[in-house]
């Protein structure tokens, strides 16, 4: 494993047993190891730390924490991973191997990928290492395929469709809908779907592959406690697929 290589790992959806071997491999190798840190009120999240550690020997190594702020506010975010960026430049430029980790896979709304574009154009070598979906995870979790051949499936980010107005049209587009990113407005998506009469075909899960996972289905979808929304960040809706 050369020296100096910024990599972008992700972990998987949270079970430590979700993390690849290439993924267990490059971490062992690194000198640093960085991790997201979101903090909600007085609820700071280490989900991907707890991951990792249950997975990885982290004797030895140098453990950073990146704060990244839930905000709406793109100059706020885009400035978090101008430093988080400008960190890990600093590492490698001692000529140690650094890593930044993301829950889920680093292809797909994660910190990682935005932190390496920045790593990448300040001259540095980037990989990306491949992990497990979410979305995956919850679908296997609620034992749900997501579509089969000639079918297709779609990703939507939620909370953003939602308040824009679009959720309604996507919802009723061809195949399989997986929504993503759904926390803030998690009780009007589902009310949406139950308007849409999609409600019988759809499918939530709930901290997927977590000691806290929740699978709810269907009509229990309406019976559901204030719980469900009182904490909805790990949260995937599948709407349609075969169970």
């Amino acid at each position: 494993m050369s020296d100096a290589i910024f990599y972008a790992v992700g972990i998987g959806a949270g079970d430590p047993e979700l993390l690849t071997v290439r993924a267990v491999r490059v971490l062992d190798g690194c000198d640093v190891i960085c991790f997201p840190e979101t903090g909600r009120g007085d609820d700071t999240r280490h989900l991907a730390y707890d991951a990792v550690r249950g997975a990885v020997d982290m004797r030895g190594k140098e453990t950073v924490f990146c704060p990244v702020p839930m905000t709406r506010d793109r100059e706020k975010v885009v400035a978090a991973y101008a430093r988080i960026a400008e960190s890990c430049a600093a590492f490698l430029r001692q000529g140690k191997r650094v890593a930044f980790v993301s829950l889920g896979d680093v292809s797909l709304y994660a910190t990682a990928a935005h932190v390496a574009e920045r790593v990448r154009a300040a001259g540095f070598s980037v990989q990306f290492v491949a992990g497990v979906h979410s979305f995956s995870a919850a679908a296997c979790a609620a034992s749900v395929s997501l579509c089969g051949r000639d079918e297709c499936a779609t990703i939507i980010p939620a909370d953003a469709y939602f308040s824009a107005g679009k959720l309604e049209t996507a919802l009723r587009a061809d195949g399989t809908k997986i929504l993503m990113k759904a926390g803030r407005h998690l009780r009007g998506i589902l009310a949406l779907i139950d308007e849409c009469g999609l409600l019988a075909d759809t499918v939530l899960v709930q901290q997927a592959s977590l000691p806290g996972q929740r699978v709810l289905c269907g009509a229990a979808l309406r019976d559901a406690g204030d719980e469900l929304f009182r904490d909805a960040y790990l949260s995937v809706v599948i709407v349609g697929g075969s169970r």
